[in-house]
């Protein structure tokens, strides 16, 4: 009902368009004191605009609006008895209330109405779900004596218009508690969610000592709240305490509470809506005053019954004992029987008869065990056979069983696995976790990730292979298949069951096979390596040899003084073809164990003098100094006197080649022990310690592939095995920046005549050891004659002097003679990029051959780039192995220049092996061309690329 008005009061304010009838506007005035309210009783509900809110800013609107839920009130008052008024209290004091009553002479002219608990137990602060509740009881200010509301905000938005509220008196209250029908003289009474009485009946008034209010004083209420003392408060009263800490704390129960000296049973129930406990009271004794006349009545007839029972059961089991004692002595003798045979079976007596017994059921229980036992003793007599069979088969082979146990974690493993990892032969199950430990700890992850799979189930069978430590702690391969065999009544697994097999052997012939697979993979890159090198390496003097060779049979008209240039270059790269050869017969000597040397007694101080002047006039050549510290007396050591200076010339050699000019190479020789040691310093570059373990592989020249300084890259390495041989060492300590010291350490001779025995002895082949002779000293002495050089600076010069490079003077032709005269044509410019001076001799040679073409060069890639971008050629011809910057990536620079990407780029290197070609070709060269080059074919690809 609460709600229902509310929802009509809400509605009426926000009507702005309602007309008042005349009459209503005329039943209210305004008085002195600034109150305006209803000044007759026409039937509908009256109405008091507190003085408290000024006439000047009273809403009379409002007032009039609210006039139309007048007939609602009176509805809703007339239709429920318990309802003593409804009325409606707005923000600005503003009273509508239904019965009519003189409100003026009822209520003080300044009423500030929103101060009363009516109005503020549904604001926003106590009351913000905006829900209908009750307020505690008070005293009625309009003059309805002791009573609580139901009320209900009104809100327009969020803006808390006023209150509507239905008041009930406690009279009302108490009249119908009176009424409830409690029985064992029981009563009533109701409190509020604080636990207040709000209606105390005149039973409750004796047992509390309480008197319920009636009496009041309005001039009292109307002035400010009224509401009933703490005594009337079961929650704060001392003899009611623990009966209200359980009332706050359960909706619903029952207490024995001890009231007036009486022992009173109270039990409550919670109004859900009020929060209100409608509570019972009645006199305990009153309650159990026929319950204990029922008992006793009911106590008397058990005793009957009982004394019944006893006589009939005393009678009942006196027949039963003699019955069950006859019928025990007729079962227990054939049952003892059965148990024997049964015992009989179980320890492998398996053929039992059964006893005679009178009694059927029995007679056929023992005929069936006996059948059970015969047939349990052919199955296990079958069973025996194949477990025989099968431990046969197994011992025959690497196989062994295995069966885990899931839920234990325990594995059965037989004798000869057992056997094979040391566990003690009484001991069929071992722990997993103890197989586990002697699992290679490399393995045991993977292991243990299979076996989590075939449990979970994510995979059928087990299988793995790995290492485990047997009885002589040896690791030795296993390889384990096995499946779930058994599930329990989840359908977990239970039990997992498989093989054992030995692959130590499979495992050690796959691991000779892999080891000499990587041999023959490592043989056959070595072998590829040893091809590449060597083709580069003869190639490189066979351009020179081949070209000029060609260039010699083109023209026969050529001058002394130019063939005689030739011919040197020719000789000087057959001479570099001799030590190349010479150097790698002596390597395959040496590998192939075929190397023959004379050992005897060596004056070492005398060999290592002599090398030293041999190198001068290549040092002389190389701006590099050569200096000696001899010892005043000769060491002799056990050692062949070529090879030693075979040795000792070419590390004398490298220390002069690879030193920087002006440099300075030391030679000195000291005892170390037994030992004497021959050591070459240098003032060198030094060696990286990332190149120093690459020094002494052959055809690893460490960077100077593609630099002026003449090698072949295996010098050190036949000097390493030739001290080995000579039961010697060989070894180096280099600083980069600082230089590298070489020593050779020999051992010192003994007794000179033993010494010499032993040379003889030692001695196979003297005429070939001196037939090589002069050959390595020809070999070490081979790079005396100075490498012809042209000068980058003095093209530098030239080109900076002159609007045209530098032009390759061509030999003398017969010029052809035209009737017409013709405009000189600029020649065509081909750039040569190349580092050894003799191949760039011939190419010039090649290029003066052609007519209207001049040769642009460079040794080295750099200064060629610089070149290509200022004068722009017509061909660029390209060596791939340069110092510093190598062919590729000039290639590549010139691809991604905007002024020399569209000149056509060829390829000359004695790089020939296929790979090295297709590399090329990918790359971008337009053509690759390898040494030695085909003169007359060169000319030719000149001619059709620069177009003349």
């Amino acid at each position: 009902m609460t709600e229902i008005y509310r929802r009509e009061t809400q509605k009426a304010l926000l009507d702005t368009d309602f007309k008042p009838a005349p009459e209503e506007i005329q039943r209210r005035a305004l008085n002195e004191q600034g109150v305006f309210y209803t000044t007759e009783d026409n039937g509908k509900a009256a109405s008091f605009y507190s003085g408290f809110t000024p006439a000047s800013e009273q809403d009379h609107d409002k007032v009039f609006r609210l006039s139309q839920t007048d007939n609602l009130m009176k509805a809703i008052h007339d239709a429920n008895p318990l309802v003593t008024s409804i009325y409606f209290n707005t923000w600005d004091s503003y009273n509508h209330i239904y019965p009519f009553f003189d409100t003026p002479s009822q209520y003080p002219a300044d009423m500030d109405i929103p101060q009363y608990n009516f109005y503020y137990d549904a604001d926003a602060v106590h009351n913000p779900e905006r829900k209908v509740v009750w307020t505690d009881v008070y005293i009625d200010p309009a003059g309805q004596g002791w009573m609580t509301s139901a009320i209900a905000p009104v809100y327009r938005g969020n803006f808390l218009e006023g209150v509507v509220g239905l008041d009930i008196t406690v009279q009302t209250i108490i009249q119908n508690i009176q009424n409830l029908n409690i029985p064992w003289e029981g009563y009533a009474i109701l409190l509020n969610g604080s636990g207040n009485i709000m209606a105390l009946p005149p039973q409750g008034e004796k047992d509390f000592g309480l008197s319920e209010l009636t009496q009041h004083s309005y001039q009292e209420a109307i002035r400010q709240e009224s509401f009933k003392p703490d005594q009337f408060n079961l929650y704060k009263r001392q003899d009611t305490q623990a009966l209200g800490e359980q009332m706050r704390t359960q909706g619903a129960g029952h207490f024995e509470l001890l009231l007036n000296g009486e022992s009173k049973l109270v039990a409550w129930e919670t109004i859900p809506e009020t929060r209100w406990k409608l509570v019972t009271i009645v006199a305990e004794q009153a309650v159990y005053s026929k319950a204990n006349e029922l008992a006793t009545r009911f106590t008397q007839i058990g005793y009957l019954l009982i004394t019944g029972l006893v006589v009939f059961y005393l009678v009942f089991f006196a027949y039963m004992w003699r019955r069950s004692k006859s019928m025990s002595r007729m079962i227990s003798q054939p049952l003892e029987a059965l148990q024997q045979m049964v015992q009989a079976i179980g320890i492998g007596n398996y053929y039992q008869t059964a006893p005679k017994v009178s009694i059927h059921e029995l007679q056929d229980t023992g005929d069936a065990i006996s059948q059970m036992g015969h047939e349990l003793g052919h199955t296990a007599e079958a069973l025996q056979i194949s477990e025989n069979r099968l431990q046969l088969a197994l011992e025959s082979t690497t196989d062994t069983l295995w069966d885990l146990d899931i839920p234990q974690q325990r594995l059965f493993i037989n004798h000869l696995m057992r056997e094979k990892l040391g566990v003690k032969e009484s001991q069929e199950y071992i722990e997993l976790s103890t197989l586990d430990a002697l699992i290679h700890p490399d393995d045991l992850r993977d292991v243990q990730q299979m076996r989590a799979f075939v449990v979970k189930g994510d995979v059928d069978l087990f299988e793995a292979e790995y290492r485990i430590k047997n009885a002589q702690d040896q690791w030795i391969w296993l390889q384990s298949r096995g499946k779930i065999v058994e599930h329990d009544a989840q359908g977990q697994p239970k039990r997992l069951v498989g093989t054992y097999v030995d692959i130590s052997a499979r495992k050690e012939a796959e691991t000779q096979l892999r080891l000499a697979k990587e041999t023959a993979d490592a043989a056959n890159r070595a072998k590829s390596q040893f091809l590449s090198s060597i083709s580069h390496e003869l190639r490189t003097p066979l351009n020179a040899i081949l070209g000029f060779g060609q260039l010699l049979k083109a023209d026969v008209s050529l001058p002394d003084s130019e063939r005689g240039e030739y011919v040197g270059e020719i000789l000087s790269a057959g001479d570099h073809l001799l030590h190349l050869i010479d150097d790698i017969l002596d390597l395959s000597r040496i590998e192939s164990n075929r190397m023959s040397l004379s050992i005897e007694p060596v004056d070492a101080v005398q060999v290592a003098r002599q090398c030293t002047e041999m190198v001068r006039t290549l040092a002389q050549q190389h701006k590099v100094g050569v200096q000696g510290r001899w010892p005043e007396q000769s060491y002799m050591v056990q050692a062949d006197h070529i090879r030693l200076r075979q040795v000792i010339l070419n590390l004398l050699s490298n220390a002069i080649k690879y030193n920087r000019e002006r440099g300075e190479v030391f030679v000195f020789v000291e005892q170390k022990d037994q030992r004497l040691r021959i050591s070459v310093q240098d003032t060198g570059p030094g060696i990286s310690l990332e190149q120093q373990a690459e020094l002494f592989k052959p055809f690893n020249r460490l960077g100077y592939e593609s630099s002026n300084v003449k090698g072949t890259g295996i010098g050190l390495t036949i000097s390493r095995q030739l001290v080995t041989l000579m039961e010697g060492e060989i070894n180096f300590v280099s600083q980069p920046g600082l230089g590298s010291t070489f020593w050779v350490e020999l051992p010192l001779s003994g007794d000179k005549d033993l010494a010499n025995l032993r040379a003889l002895e030692r001695v196979q082949t003297t005429a070939n050891a001196e037939v090589a002779q002069s050959a390595n000293i020809g070999r070490a002495l081979g790079e005396t004659v100075p490498r012809p050089q042209l000068d980058p600076e003095q093209l530098r010069k030239e080109r900076s002097a002159a609007a045209s490079p530098s032009i390759a003077t061509p030999p003398p032709t017969t010029a052809k003679v035209t009737t017409e005269p013709q405009a000189p044509r600029a020649p065509k410019q081909v750039l040569y990029v190349e580092d050894n001076p003799a191949n760039m001799r011939l190419i010039q040679h090649v290029v003066g051959m052609i007519e209207g073409c001049m040769l642009l060069s460079s040794d080295n890639a750099e200064e060629g780039l610089v070149l290509a971008q200022e004068q722009h050629p017509d061909l660029i011809i390209l060596d791939i192995n340069l110092p510093g910057m190598d062919g590729y990536q000039a290639l590549e620079i010139l691809k991604q220049d905007a002024r020399t990407s569209s000149i056509p780029v060829i390829a000359l290197t004695a790089n020939a092996m296929e790979h090295d070609i297709e590399r090329g070709m990918a790359a971008g060269f337009m053509a690759y061309h390898t040494k030695p080059i085909d003169v007359p074919k060169m000319v030719n690809v000149i001619k059709e690329i620069v177009n003349v």
